[in-house]
């Protein structure tokens, strides 16, 4: 297969398709498996050059504007950039070149991010060759990794400043959509004295403009809020099953871990340890000889202020420290709902704000 019948094959179950990405996939893997294994690799290997060309920080840009989820990881930019093949010649050319053409072509709140995609050739291949699709030859080898080329903007008003288009058709409606009731009553919840004393939100802070720097955050580094929130509730479910099993088998124990011989400061913005000044293992809770773990407990249960049903860990906060390093985060237990439901670490101006390269540092994700 060349590239020539690369792009017929695209075009071709593009138009049948209507924009579905899973016809389009289904399509495209049984075109496919109708031909040679040669034919498959050499199909796959296009796919991974086109993709692979479009790796273009203001194309990235713009898949950030256009994404239906306010975000485009780098994950997710991957996937932008198999739907934009998925698209035909026409309009990938067009967008290498002019990423805002692409306001022509995608409708708000159109999906953007087709990892189908990238799977058709393996799937066509188990078919054609009644292989297992892991046992597929990588075609991918030999060729060294794109580097981004071009620069990404640095900020949520640059990035809108240079897509004008795209700000317009895509964030308009968007930022319309946030101002509606239903967000000013979401952000009145999250303000000091509301939903908690010292509030989620700072008394003047926007909801949509620290959930899009947040992204920015995690684009950049790159990790998902999936991954952030597993990291903490990983080591405090493992420290909640030594506190419960004091609880119930050695209580003098448990009263003197909980006995902390140090204040808790009001965020984690103030340094309190350092590796030649660490806290004795013998309070709080240890987790695989890095984490040490403190727990403040709560009379009562701190609400979701998207009203969620009521989630785990809502009646404490915690400490947590990595003893090798001497960096830790202060937050409340809600903040693992908070991550991996609404992407929310809280607001800059609120006390219980987790800065997510902090934590990513303290969970050591990242160096």
């Amino acid at each position: 297969m060349d590239i020539g019948q690369f792009w017929k094959l695209i075009e071709k179950t593009h138009q049948i398709s209507h924009g579905s990405p899973e016809k389009q996939a289904d399509l495209l893997t049984y075109e496919l498996a109708k031909l040679s294994e040669a034919d498959i690799l050499s199909y796959q290997s296009i796919l991974e050059d086109m993709v692979d060309k479009a790796y273009i920080a203001e194309l990235w840009d713009v898949a950030f504007i256009m994404a239906s989820d306010w975000g485009c990881s780098d994950d997710g930019f991957e996937y932008f950039r198999a739907w934009l093949v998925g698209q035909g010649q026409d309009v990938f050319e067009k967008a290498l070149s002019d990423p805002e053409s692409l306001v022509n072509v995608v409708d708000f709140g159109q999906e953007t991010q087709w990892e189908v995609f990238l799977g058709v050739a393996m799937y066509a291949y188990e078919m054609s060759t009644h292989k297992d699709m892991a046992t597929m030859p990588s075609t991918r080898h030999e060729k060294p990794r794109p580097e981004l080329k071009g620069t990404t903007a640095k900020s949520v008003e640059e990035h809108l400043a240079r897509f004008p288009k795209a700000t317009a058709k895509f964030w308009k409606e968007r930022l319309d959509e946030y101002e509606s009731g239903q967000l000013k009553e979401l952000e009145n919840r999250m303000r000091p004295g509301a939903y908690s004393i010292k509030g989620f939100l700072g008394a003047n802070e926007s909801l949509d403009q620290v959930l899009l720097q947040d992204k920015f955050t995690l684009r950049d580094i790159p990790l998902t809020y999936e991954s952030l929130a597993k990291g903490i509730e990983q080591i405090l479910g493992t420290a909640l099953k030594q506190k419960h099993e004091l609880l119930f088998g050695n209580l003098q124990e448990l009263r003197e871990r909980e006995n902390t011989s140090f204040s808790w400061p009001e965020s984690s913005t103030i340094p309190i340890f350092s590796i030649d000044s660490l806290p004795s293992t013998e309070i709080g809770f240890l987790v695989d000889n890095k984490f040490q773990v403190f727990f403040i407990q709560w009379r009562g249960l701190q609400n979701c202020p998207w009203n969620c049903k009521q989630p785990e860990w809502g009646s404490f906060d915690f400490l947590l420290l990595n003893r090798q390093t001497g960096e830790y985060i202060i937050a409340p237990g809600l903040i693992v709902h908070l991550i991996r439901e609404h992407h929310f670490f809280e607001g800059r101006e609120s006390p219980y704000r987790v800065d997510p390269f902090k934590l990513a540092q303290v969970l050591e994700l990242v160096s």
